[in-house]
């Protein structure tokens, strides 16, 4: 073989291969939507029914099992009650017996935008509101056949209604036209069921569902078949009843017939242990043979298809279940007499059953899956906008905003966002999930830049948000300074100068700056009232540091430099302290008010000694000086605070500590986060202070007793013992065998407890 035919033949296997691939991905295209697993968007090859009513890929389901994610729908996000699974036998030879080429037709959906669509979609969701919930909880009766077929005429003999024979006397109208809980019949062939319709009969719901022939790819339809889906899985119970007419054996050989029939053997998800078609009750209408007239063979003469064999099992099947029921046609009136007391008797000998789930695939033709990915993506689209346009005016906005854009699981709430504010498209992507989650995945690659961008664009705006509350707050702050400093004095001030240090700890500087009255100057916002509180204090700090700088320059002695830092640093220490306690000065002033009473003999004032709280360095972190209290020091250490560390001249003391919760909440992300387990159960109404007891020999700061229900009122009424006594172990001391430490084995522990608890009490 010569190069060149060795060329040609090669280009000719790789153009085979390459058409080969290319009419593989175009059945793929083909397929019906239902055909794909939610999950991984490929051919399922083993369906299997989740608790959630939708069918899934076997594995894909069981590994989202497996990740931990057991607990929600992969397509609501809704709880699943359990991982129960059945198998979709019905779906599974739907897929099987699938051939390319069935559905050529354009859709008529491919000719409408996404906003069209949409919208007629809403449209008709809202003129038939009632219908969402029409079946919720009730035991219904539904009539399935083809368009023609009778239906409408069935349940209005079934309710009751009085019927007579038209003009011609071909068909059955209403004697009460006007009679609004009646059924439309239709007349001219065209069907008059344009959604599913109900009336109550006998304690049992009837519904008259569209024809199996009526889908023909419209927004209408569309709706229609969302709408009789949910009517079946939300009924307490499901009765089926199976309607054709006589003339649909005859027209195309019976062909609609058994469409109709393969379309219902497809369309529930599992049987229950029964078959849902043989359980059924089967009624022909149109009737034109004699009353004593066997139904089956008299059926089967009527249409002249070959492959009648299915056909003729299914109506045998009924027959010997003596599930058949029939209606005559109008020429035959007479002869309906009794037809709907053995009907009605027929549906309730009927064993109802719940459906827990169907085949979407029957109830709607499968090529409208691209159209329908343009409308939901429209929508997202549409909704995503909309959210990017939302103003945002303070720090909280852009928080809240940036905590939203940046989650993890951003793509799926904004997907749940959109279903719950967009009913319309909550219950169409139920519907139509493997559309929507096609469109989902699209937009959110196509638009994880725009978020991006937009995360962006959402932090400088909060920042330079920041920086202007920072600049109001210093000229309020360089205002209510100046309005201290006498006139006379203002002539020599240049520039900062008059900043003056003495100025910045003033209370009243303070109030006129972050004080209630005067804040929402500055911002209205609680976030941004804080960040005011912490530029108030920035601006102090800075000016605090350039006014000692301006003092070692003014002052040339050593020790006038060392008593003016001094100060400095005593002031940095109310600056400080002040930054703790804003927003709880009230407590903080009750709290300095606090003394600690030490009685050698109880109930005498004999030996009295009384340690005030404000009398310490630190109040909200000093320790009680007990060298007066006898041997108190050498066993007992009490201090204000909470505990961060073991220390070493505690080793071998019991630790009381009294703590503000404001205090320990200001922290409860630090050096106070092992009291996260108490903080919420702790009242800081009833029980600003809480007292905690420890062993000051353990490492683990969890291990703690600890008291937060007795009010400040009460602690003149208590010693230390009885709070100790009323307190609980923290969580980590049960954990970590609380009772086995050295802290109640020590032989001295509850004497000791008993003795110098008892020689102490506080009050506030």
């Amino acid at each position: 073989m010569n190069r060149i035919a060795k060329m040609c033949l090669s280009m000719g296997i790789v153009c085979i291969l390459n058409l080969s691939f290319a009419y593989g991905m175009m059945e793929e295209e083909e397929r019906p939507n239902e055909h794909l697993c939610p999950i991984t968007m490929e051919v399922m090859t083993d369906p299997v029914v989740a608790a959630d009513g939708h069918s899934y890929g076997r594995l894909a389901i069981l590994q989202h099992f497996q990740r931990g994610a057991h607990a929600k729908s992969p397509i609501t996000g809704a709880p699943l009650p359990n991982q129960n699974l059945l198998d979709n036998h019905s779906l599974k030879a739907m897929i099987r017996d699938w051939k390319p080429g069935r559905q050529n037709r354009p859709s008529g959906l491919d000719t409408r935008n996404a906003a069209s669509i949409a919208q007629r979609v809403k449209e008709e969701f809202r003129k038939n509101a009632p219908l969402l919930n029409a079946a919720k909880d009730q035991h219904i009766v539904a009539f399935l056949g083809n368009t023609g077929s009778g239906k409408s005429t069935l349940v209005n003999l079934l309710a009751g209604k009085k019927l007579i024979p038209s003009a011609d006397a071909e068909d059955y109208i209403l004697a009460d036209p006007q009679d609004p809980s009646a059924m439309v019949i239709g007349t001219t062939g065209d069907s008059q069921t344009l959604y599913p319709k109900s009336i109550d009969v006998e304690g049992l719901r009837f519904f008259d569902l569209p024809g199996f022939n009526d889908t023909d790819g419209s927004e209408r339809n569309l709706v229609n078949a969302a709408f009789t889906r949910k009517i079946l899985l939300d009924a307490a119970s499901v009765r089926l009843v199976f309607v054709v007419g006589q003339d649909q054996f005859t027209a195309d050989r019976s062909a609609s017939v058994k469409n109709m029939f393969q379309s219902i053997k497809q369309l529930f998800v599992a049987d229950h242990g029964m078959s849902l078609i043989d359980n059924g009750v089967f009624v022909a209408t149109k009737i034109t043979c004699p009353e004593n007239t066997e139904m089956t063979p008299f059926l089967l003469k009527k249409t002249d298809a070959r492959d009648k064999e299915e056909l003729n099992q299914q109506l045998r099947s009924w027959s010997d279940r003596k599930r058949i029921g029939r209606m005559f046609h109008p020429m035959r009136e007479t002869s309906n007499k009794g037809v709907r007391e053995h009907i009605l008797g027929l549906i309730r000998e009927t064993k109802p059953i719940k459906i827990m789930g169907v085949n979407v695939s029957a109830l709607y033709p499968p090529d409208t899956k691209r159209p329908l990915e343009r409308m939901f993506e429209g929508v997202l689209e549409k909704s995503f906008d909309r959210k990017l346009s939302v103003p945002l005016a303070t720090v909280a906005d852009y928080d809240k905003a940036l905590t939203f854009y940046t989650s993890d699981s951003f793509w799926q709430t904004f997907d749940e966002t959109v279903c719950l504010e967009e009913e319309v498209i909550g219950l169409l992507k139920e519907f139509c999930i493997n559309p929507y989650m096609k469109a989902l995945n699209n937009f959110k690659e196509k638009n994880e830049q725009k978020r991006q961008s937009y995360i962006q664009g959402l932090k400088e705006k909060k920042t330079a948000r920041i920086e202007d509350i920072g600049k109001r707050t210093e000229l309020r702050a360089k205002k209510v300074i100046s309005s201290f400093v006498p006139q006379g004095d203002q002539q020599d001030l240049q520039g900062d100068d008059f900043v003056f240090f003495d100025f910045a700890y003033h209370k009243d500087y303070y109030d006129q700056v972050c004080g209630k009255s005067f804040i929402n100057l500055i911002a209205t916002d609680l976030t941004e009232q804080e960040i005011v509180r912490q530029q108030y204090a920035g601006f102090i700090a800075r000016h605090s540091h350039d006014q000692m700088l301006r003092w070692q320059q003014k002052f040339s002695g050593v020790e006038d430099l060392k008593k003016q830092l001094e100060k400095t640093k005593q002031r940095l220490s109310v600056l400080e302290e002040l930054t703790i306690t804003l927003g709880y000065e009230d407590i903080y002033a009750r709290f300095l008010k606090g003394v600690l009473v030490y009685r050698p003999k109880e109930g005498s004032d004999e030996g009295k000694i009384e340690l005030r709280i404000a009398d310490l360095a630190n109040p909200l972190e000093g320790t009680f000086d007990l060298s007066k209290c006898g041997d108190a020091g050498q066993h007992l250490s009490i201090a204000t605070g909470y505990r961060k560390g073991k220390k070493s001249e505690n080793a071998n003391k019991v630790e009381v500590w009294l703590s503000p919760r404001f205090l320990i909440e200001k922290n409860i992300e630090g050096s106070a986060s092992h009291f996260k387990d108490i903080i919420k159960e702790w009242n800081s109404t009833r029980t600003p202070v809480g007292t905690f007891f420890t062993w000051g020999g353990w490492d683990d700061l969890s291990w703690y007793d600890y008291d937060t229900t007795i009010s400040a009122n009460e602690y003149k009424k208590n010693n230390f013992l009885n709070i100790y006594q009323s307190s609980k172990p923290s969580s980590g001391a049960k954990c970590s065998g609380y009772v086995n430490t050295p802290f109640s084995s020590l032989p001295f522990r509850m004497e000791f407890h008993t003795i110098l608890l008892t020689n102490f009490s506080a009050h506030f």
